[in-house]
């Protein structure tokens, strides 16, 4: 159904009323939308916001949906650089120690997949889906150990980069082939386990998949910069508003055309 803006006149339709589960091209009419609305030049930001409460000083991150942060794509968009410009503000501020990093999550999506998207399919990297704060593409990437011969049950050996202790439980073995025929799933923030099949013989077999709590990882990230920076950061959490604050810095995206 082809639809005319600024009146709603449908120019032409063919079968209208059928519903069909949209295919990966609907990306092309959402770009479409976003760079006739917001412009090829619009950028994303995310705001860092100062704020105090009874137990110290609160860095919140307003997220805008920047995908760009360390992913691949984007070699230019360091979350180092991120975590440099926020510690130099921290400290022009007078602050060394956050006694917590909080993300705002208001704005992030109730429901992260759709209702048609395939069980099997969540948990894969091709499943990761937008956060309110993005990081690493919303990705991970999970190293087997394949060594002990074809049937053998193959251990997660890493999660890169790292979530925490929370790693996917595997149920994966291995077999004489060449191909990856593992399944990741993930539902919420407990379940996470990997099933299938994958090369023997390998000490380090590489399978992508989405990041469980990326805006948790975020936090967890940015904190590790921050210490490392010399600002103590004693907690993260994910909250649906984190209190007042004040703008304390504003990241930029690259441009839409870009992106």
């Amino acid at each position: 159904c082809v639809a005319r803006v600024s009146d709603g006149r449908v120019l032409y339709a063919f079968d209208p009323e059928r519903r069909m589960c949209p295919a990966s091209v609907t990306k092309l009419f959402t770009t479409g939308a976003a760079m006739r609305l917001l412009g090829s030049g619009a950028r994303l930001t995310t705001s860092f916001g100062l704020g105090q409460e009874p137990t110290g000083h609160v860095l919140t991150v307003h997220g805008g949906f920047d995908p760009t942060p360390d992913s691949r794509y984007f070699r230019d968009a360091s979350f180092s650089a991120v975590a440099d410009s926020v510690a130099a503000r921290l400290r022009y501020a007078g602050v060394d120690s956050l006694s917590l990093l909080c993300v705002d999550g208001s704005l992030s999506p109730e429901v992260p997949y759709c209702d048609k998207r395939l069980w099997e399919d969540m948990g894969n990297y091709y499943g990761a889906t937008p956060t309110v704060v993005m990081f690493a593409d919303n990705a991970v990437n999970l190293y087997f150990n394949t060594l002990g011969g074809a049937g053998g049950l193959c251990r997660v050996d890493s999660v890169v980069p790292s979530v925490g202790v929370f790693r996917p439980r595997s149920f994966v073995r291995s077999y004489r082939g060449g191909t990856d025929k593992s399944s990741v799933f993930l539902a919420g923030d407990s379940l996470w386990y990997v099933t299938g099949e994958i090369p023997q013989g390998r000490k380090a077999f590489r399978v992508s998949a989405t990041m469980p709590s990326p805006e948790v990882s975020y936090a967890r990230h940015l904190a590790a910069l921050l210490t490392r920076r010399g600002i103590a950061v004693g907690s993260v959490a994910l909250r649906d508003g984190c209190g007042a604050d004040s703008v304390l810095y504003v990241q930029t995206s690259p441009t839409l055309l870009e992106i």
